[in-house]
């Protein structure tokens, strides 16, 4: 080993430059001293000039260093997990918003859904109004009024009846309580009147001492959604089978006329609500319609 003559560096003496600086070595001889020339120079040379730190002073590029110390990284807003098991921090995530579940309602203390039948709403609007409000019969129902209507039956033929014309089928699935049921109803709507008939497969036979309670229901609950206004009742036998007969005013101002029907597991409407004629209509409806009831 021996030491560079311009930075005094320490290397392997059998280098032929300087590691550090780059400086030429004088080839060393192993055993032999040095020429007194050679000494004598070095005795008289002028003092070498400090080593000149690589960079843009000496035109060499400045050394990069190797690894470059970062600003600490800030955590993320949010909240902080508290203290406890080591886990994955605890930052500002999404939540999908909670949607309330309105509570359902209450069931009936007895037991026996209560009924609102969604037909009896069928009061609708008139689309005019007349002054009249006589016993003659609306246009077009002459013929029915007459005991010669269009037949209808359901296609579970749970009863046959008659319209003025081809009536507009169709059925409006109802839930009450634990109960899934469905209405199909038959209607016919024109300006001056319109008239409906439906019914209605219950769950189960309504025991004798409810039947009341349960046509009172189907009754007061139709008429509510219909915002209409209760004339008179009556209950009634009809063909052996219970039956409330009730007129109505409806929201227009003109009468309706329903009987609600119960036969076995089977609850009836009958609906007519007329400018005019109402009575008249509603009779020859009533006269055409025979439930099928099962024993």
């Amino acid at each position: 080993m021996r030491k560079c003559d311009a930075c005094g560096y320490l290397i392997f003496g059998d280098h032929d430059a300087c590691n550090h600086c780059g400086a030429a070595l004088v080839p060393a001889t192993v055993g032999a001293a040095a020429p007194a020339a050679t000494a004598a120079s070095a005795a008289t040379a002028p003092a070498a000039s400090p080593p000149t730190r690589p960079g843009p002073a000496s035109g060499l590029p400045a050394p990069q260093p190797l690894w470059t110390p970062r600003a600490p990284i800030a955590p993320p807003p949010g909240p902080v997990a508290p203290a406890g098991p080591v886990g994955p921090p605890v930052f500002d995530q999404w939540r999908p918003p909670v949607i309330s579940t309105p509570p359902a309602k209450p069931k009936r203390s007895k037991g026996l859904p209560a009924l609102a039948l969604v037909v009896l709403v069928a009061f609708g609007a008139i689309g005019y109004m007349v002054k009249s409000r006589g016993s003659a019969v609306p246009a077009g129902t002459s013929a029915f009024v007459a005991g010669h209507g269009v037949d209808y039956s359901p296609a579970d033929g749970s009863y046959t009846t008659s319209f003025p014309e081809q009536p507009v089928v169709q059925s409006s699935p109802v839930t009450v309580g634990d109960y899934s049921m469905t209405i199909s109803m038959a209607s016919v709507s024109k300006n001056d009147y319109e008239m409906a008939t439906a019914s209605m497969q219950l769950p189960a036979r309504v025991p004798a001492d409810r039947v009341d309670e349960l046509l009172e229901d189907s009754l007061k609950g139709g008429i509510d959604e219909a915002n209409g206004t209760l004339v008179s009742k009556q209950y009634i036998t009809r063909g052996g089978l219970p039956a409330i007969d009730a007129k109505l005013k409806a929201p227009d101002g003109y009468s309706a006329h329903v009987l609600v029907l119960l036969g076995g597991d089977k609850l009836y409407v009958l609906l007519v609500h007329a400018k005019t004629g109402t009575d008249r209509l509603y009779r020859a409806l009533d006269a055409s319609f025979v439930p099928n009831v099962r024993v």
